[in-house]
């Protein structure tokens, strides 16, 4: 089976010190070029990893040996670059999330069907191997009810001060000529959120979709949303959240806020009638460090699983590659991504209405 051509759009920390390397080191698939908005910091990139540069994005997006595209960039610049690559017929892999709001989402959603293309969302915690244990091991506890029924669920990220691991050496670093600054005004998120609280909503929903697509994976879609509170953050760009989702059976209360701590702080705690299991997240940027996992049962004390060595970043570039060559509909769709940004809506909903609030998915 021929290689899959690959084009990367942005070559910032990420791309450097994550993508770029996950991807050379998958065989099955081969690095065609890179392109940046920063001309100078492409070309060091490309030097750097011996691979080829193009001076614009849209020169990889009409470069008709590449098969799929990878875009790294700022969130509100995703459904721009997705849609054109599309359009295209590129294969996409675009970090989360697919956009600011569930409408463009569903756009994104149509314009890939259309024309036969794989659009997946970089929400890697799935493909880490601790949450793919963890997933089979619920499944396993909800047929046998050996522990009872979940009863409740925390999910939780503070993140922390020290998120890049080490990393941070390994990269090009170059004072970027383009304006920084986020245009909030003009930002595509949607039009009930009031221009007050667009930072928040944008920095809080940019970090934190990746919880909820977790939550969602774990325990499935929640029906509805009993209350959201939203506090400023010590951080400028997130606010603290903790909402109580509805669960029909149970309830899971999701909890955030961006602190200075020198350890990672981001977990899932699941408990049942006779027990519980916790699946505690490591640094993102660790490599080869999986999510560990304990389960425990009232007559049988604490499990910590043995989860094997790998690292849901490289897993997520497996996993686009086999999606491609063997016609898989990706774990992390786009439909299924949309589900996240319905959900980051309702919570602003529930927050400035302070009231409980149905999540409806059904233009997903």
């Amino acid at each position: 089976m021929s290689k899959i051509k690959i084009g990367i759009i942005g070559c910032g920390f990420m791309s450097q010190a994550i993508h770029i390397p996950n991807f050379i080191a998958n065989k099955k698939c081969e690095i065609v070029g890179v392109s940046d908005i920063n001309e100078e910091l492409s070309r060091l990139v490309a030097k750097k990893f011996n691979i080829n540069f193009y001076k614009s994005y849209k020169e990889i997006f009409k470069e008709k040996s590449i098969d799929a595209v990878a875009i790294f960039v700022p969130p509100q610049l995703h459904p721009y670059l997705a849609m054109e690559a599309i359009e295209l017929h590129k294969h996409t892999l675009i970090e989360k999330p697919l956009a600011l709001n569930s409408k463009t989402g569903c756009e994104l959603l149509k314009i890939a069907q259309k024309n036969k293309v794989k659009l997946m969302v970089g929400y890697m915690k799935r493909f880490d191997p601790g949450c793919q244990a963890a997933y089979k091991i619920i499944k396993e506890l909800k047929q046998t009810n050996e522990i009872g029924p979940i009863t409740y669920a925390r999910v939780y990220n503070f993140n922390g001060a020290n998120w890049e691991s080490g990393c941070s050496s390994e990269v090009i670093r170059i004072a970027s000529k383009v304006k920084e600054h986020v245009d909030l005004e003009n930002l595509d998120i949607p039009k009930f959120v009031k221009l007050k609280h667009k930072k928040d909503y944008f920095g809080s929903f940019t970090n934190y979709s990746h919880d909820i697509n977790l939550m969602r994976f774990l325990l499935g879609d929640p029906t509805r949303i009993i209350a959201t509170n939203m506090r400023k953050g010590s951080h400028t760009s997130c606010a603290r959240t903790v909402t109580i989702f509805d669960y029909k059976d149970f309830d899971v209360t999701l909890e955030t806020g961006l602190e200075k701590s020198y350890y990672w702080n981001e977990g899932v705690h699941i408990y049942f009638e006779e027990g519980d299991m916790h699946i505690k997240l490591p640094f993102p940027l660790f490599k080869n460090v999986p999510a560990k996992v304990k389960l425990h049962k009232n007559n049988e004390g604490v499990k910590e699983f043995d989860i094997k060595w790998s690292w849901g970043f490289q897993e997520e570039v497996n996993h686009f590659i086999d999606c491609i060559q063997e016609n898989k509909k990706p774990l992390t769709s786009a439909d299924d991504s949309i589900k996240d940004i319905v959900i980051g809506e309702s919570m602003y909903k529930a927050f400035t209405k302070k009231q409980a609030i149905t999540i409806n998915y059904s233009n997903v």
